[in-house]
């Protein structure tokens, strides 16, 4: 099934664009407004037919493993496009471990072969999209909620607080019974 890519005025094709979350990974190309698909940061085991995070892993051995099959199924069941003619731009986080970011590299280094890989902090990412260079960073994800100062595009990593607060206990609460029976209750006195 072939993909629509953006056409530009120069022969190089643009960047892929990957950031895996604890519990959702956004992907696309670079230079497009929004991601081409938003799932899971799952990957379903061929031998026991279990559903494992990528950030479940026991070692990195293990983590190798689970990288290496999801980034096959980002590729090759939402981007549609071969890794070894494009670049691949990570979004991760300041505080993401060493040992993560690395077996990343390995995966699509040895395995898929990728031309280039370039980090980028994603809370300077959300500074460029709004064109400004200083400013408190809110990046409430599933797990945790981190706040990290950015003074004239430098994170002060001194000053960042975490907070488990986060996207999974919004999500509980709002799918709690009590919740639910309200929402119902709402919808009938309309």
């Amino acid at each position: 099934m072939p993909t629509y890519e953006p056409v530009s005025l120069t022969s190089e094709k643009s960047a892929v664009v990957i950031e895996i979350g604890s519990a959702y990974t956004k992907c696309g190309f670079a230079g497009e407004s929004s991601p081409r698909c938003i799932v899971e940061s799952k990957v379903k085991i061929q031998d026991t037919g279990e559903e494992r995070l990528i950030s479940s892993y026991r070692n990195e051995e293990d983590l190798y493993n689970l990288l290496l099959h999801f980034v096959h199924y980002l590729y090759f069941k939402h981007l549609l496009v071969s890794p070894k003619d494009r670049r691949v731009v990570i979004v991760e986080s300041l505080l993401s471990p060493t040992p993560f970011r690395e077996t990343l590299a390995k995966v699509l280094f040895h395995h898929y072969e990728v031309l280039s890989l370039f980090y980028v902090p994603s809370h300077l990412v959300s500074l460029y999209t709004l064109g400004v260079s200083t400013a408190l960073v809110v990046d409430m994800g599933y797990k945790e909620t981190v706040v990290i100062p950015v003074y004239e595009g430098v994170p002060i990593l001194s000053s960042w607080e975490a907070q488990p607060l986060a996207g999974e206990i919004v999500e509980k609460q709002v799918f709690t019974p009590t919740f639910l029976v309200m929402e119902h209750n709402n919808m009938r006195q309309v």
